[in-house]
């Protein structure tokens, strides 16, 4: 990869939304249950992941961890505003802005953004633990909501929260992956799951279709280290 292929969180979400896009445009409703699908499946193996690396460090996979270990960090200081709004009886947060969602806005991609909104919390979590049941409370920032706003189901001390801030500030980023693999992977497993419902002609179509977009966004070099990665274990 050259030094000036880095990839951010906006590729990412573009990846995602636009194979969205060509899911809805060519199979309609059931274009929509397979992206509700590949988020989740997507959603799932990242969580497991998450799990396995708790592991390798001899924690358990309770909620606490699950806020230690999570896979990526914003590009920049800023970038995501997020606040807890209550910690008792549950972890309530509310996110005012978000990469993700800045990133289908100025595509003009946030209409194709509704699986990966509804169901990347809930599937992250539910690989990590299932019995961690977060739920999006809110109408999402891409459907013109005001925040994204979540209640985690579980609660969170203030003895919780600096466990949680001395952990990762320990950890650093050796649990996290950079986005051009997190994008590879978006692009691997939701493929694999939009052949498995839609067939691998029409599937296979749907992300040749949005990785030449996806080209035609970046540049071809970008499109190019996703096919590059295809191979590594996700």
């Amino acid at each position: 990869m050259s030094e000036k292929t880095v990839f951010t969180i906006e590729h990412n979400a573009v990846l995602i939304a636009l194979l969205s896009k060509y899911a809805d445009q060519y199979a309609l409703h059931m274009g929509n249950v397979a992206m509700a699908n590949a988020v989740m499946e997507y959603g799932e193996e990242r969580g497991a992941r998450m799990m396995m690396n708790a592991a390798a460090h001899k924690d358990r996979p309770t909620f606490v961890n699950s806020r230690i270990y999570t896979e990526w960090v914003p590009d920049f200081k800023g970038q995501i505003e997020s606040e807890v709004t209550a910690t008792e009886p549950a972890l309530e947060t509310s996110v005012t802005k978000c990469p993700w969602n800045d990133a289908w806005e100025k595509h003009g991609l946030s209409e194709y953004a509704g699986p990966y909104c509804q169901f990347i919390g809930e599937s992250v979590m539910s690989g990590f633990n299932t019995k961690i049941q977060p739920k999006l409370v809110s109408e999402p920032l891409s459907e013109d909501g005001d925040s994204c706003d979540f209640d985690w189901g579980q609660p969170l001390s203030e003895q919780d929260l600096e466990t949680i801030r001395k952990k990762k500030a320990e950890l650093g980023t050796s649990c996290t992956m950079g986005f051009d693999f997190h994008t590879a992977h978006a692009y691997s497993t939701m493929g694999r799951i939009l052949k498995g419902f839609l067939g691998e002609e029409l599937g296979g179509d749907i992300c040749q279709n949005a990785l030449t977009d996806f080209a035609n966004i970046f540049g071809q070099e970008y499109a190019d280290r996703i096919l590059e990665l295809q191979n590594e274990e996700f």
